[in-house]
């Protein structure tokens, strides 16, 4: 099956009630956990360089931070 330019093997299908046929289920890669927590680290230290304007003291504290913030701005998103 052919997404986005990119051809997957079909492994299977699902009676589908809101497409009201049979789906096809393909077998996507996803990354590893590993590679997941990586790039998680690199968009911290990302976020934090572009909200200081320097580096963070570690990847540790852009990691800290950013899930601080996370947590405020769900508190906050919660109280409206």
């Amino acid at each position: 099956m052919m997404i986005n330019g990119k051809t997957y093997e079909v492994i299977g299908e699902v009676e589908s009630k809101a497409a009201g046929r049979p789906v096809p289920l393909v077998d996507l890669r996803l990354m590893s956990n590993e590679e997941e927590h990586r790039l998680a680290e690199q968009n911290a230290v990302e976020n934090y360089r572009r909200k200081f304007g320097r580096e963070p003291e570690s990847t540790q504290a852009a990691c800290l931070w950013q899930s601080q913030r996370i947590d405020e701005m769900t508190r906050k998103e919660k109280q409206l």
